[in-house]
């Protein structure tokens, strides 16, 4: 009977004390604090919320920088005394009028940021 019992015992103390030793975890120490390191890394943190207005839309595109009446200093300041005409075609204002010497021209003013091109007609 004796030594039926003592492997059973020997077979037993192996099992249950090889489990015990194993319950070990190592420590993360991050951003967020000291804590057990399951073998993985949290994702991070979403960003913060943007509360501010909406971005603003005309026509479908994005906000533009440069109104009517800007391009139309503009114009005035690349040489453009008498003013006939201004329109907008796609991303650019379009004056069209007289210099000082009697000349037509267009000026083209792109109205996101303010580029100029002059051209005769």
């Amino acid at each position: 009977m004796k030594q039926m019992l003592l492997p059973a015992v020997v077979c037993a103390g192996v099992m249950f004390g090889g489990a015990t030793t194993a319950s070990a975890q190592g420590i993360y120490i991050g951003p967020g604090g000291a804590g057990p390191d399951y073998g993985y890394y949290p994702p991070p943190p979403p960003p913060p919320r943007y509360y501010g207005p909406p971005p603003r839309y005309y026509g479908g595109g994005p906000a533009f920088r440069i109104d009517r009446g800007e391009a139309v200093r503009i114009a005035r300041r690349n040489g453009l005394e008498r003013i006939y005409d201004v329109d907008r075609s796609g991303p650019n204002w379009v004056v069209r009028g007289e210099n000082y010497r009697g000349r037509d021209l267009s000026v083209w003013v792109n109205s996101y940021n303010g580029d100029v091109s002059i051209s005769r007609r």
